[in-house]
């Protein structure tokens, strides 16, 4: 399954993205925060977010670090057109109940077995703790992408946010970051996103929003730490 979207494909120096390796101390499966929300549905992938560190047990050598300005909201799971089932993880700096930052993680696994193995097109290619990982550029307002495609992630994730008091309206800029595990059936999806009044960006002139692009970056590596 190779994935490309409407994402900003912007050149970027590859030092605009330095994530900081750091020792994080393991935490115990069972020892998982509590969300600030409704209970979570039971996810397909085993996950432990302890202290707002996310760790994968089928991925051991990842390990996600979100900033303390981050509040982890829980996690929702769903299945995606009968071809993959998914969990999503979510992180949000707010202002009452309207999200101002979010990090969302998503892990999402291919079940059915004639469908084609994940595989990200991309030019940006970076080595990030030891991993590969494609990066993309998007903006897009969340209410029309979900309006547009009602059984996409993006409006599963929408919906689950908003049942539980947490409000994304408006125009989100943002980094992805996406990985293949090595068997080509899984895939990890990392995502920083910011409400573009936070530097007035006008997505709809390209030349315009690239400029915006560094300092973007500069928060996304703020936010997300990666780590062995």
């Amino acid at each position: 399954m190779t994935r490309r979207s409407q994402w900003f494909r912007f050149p970027l120096p590859r030092a605009l993205f330095v994530a900081t390796i750091v020792a994080i101390p393991a935490s115990a499966l069972a020892n998982v925060d509590a969300p600030s929300n409704e209970t979570a549905p039971p996810p397909f992938h085993r996950a432990s977010v302890a202290n707002n560190v996310l760790t994968l047990p089928m991925l051991p050598d990842f390990r996600l670090r979100v900033s303390d300005d981050f509040t982890y909201l829980g996690s929702t799971s769903f299945r995606l057109e009968d071809q993959a089932k998914a969990d999503v993880f979510l992180f949000a700096e707010e202002v009452g109940d309207s999200i101002r930052r979010l990090v969302k993680v998503q892990v999402e696994s291919l079940t059915d077995p004639g469908a084609r193995d994940y595989k990200w097109e991309g030019e940006d290619t970076l080595r990030v703790a030891g991993a590969d990982y494609i990066r993309g550029f998007w903006c897009f307002d969340d209410r029309v992408a979900a309006a547009e495609r009602p059984e996409s992630d993006t409006a599963k994730t929408r919906r689950w946010l908003l049942a539980a008091g947490h409000h994304n309206d408006g125009v989100f800029i943002g980094t992805r970051l996406a990985r293949v595990f090595a068997d080509g059936r899984s895939e990890l999806l990392l995502f920083y996103g910011e409400t573009t009044t936070i530097t007035g960006v006008d997505c709809s002139d390209e030349e315009a929003a690239m400029r915006h692009l560094p300092s973007i970056v500069a928060r996304s590596d703020a936010a997300m730490t990666l780590g062995p």
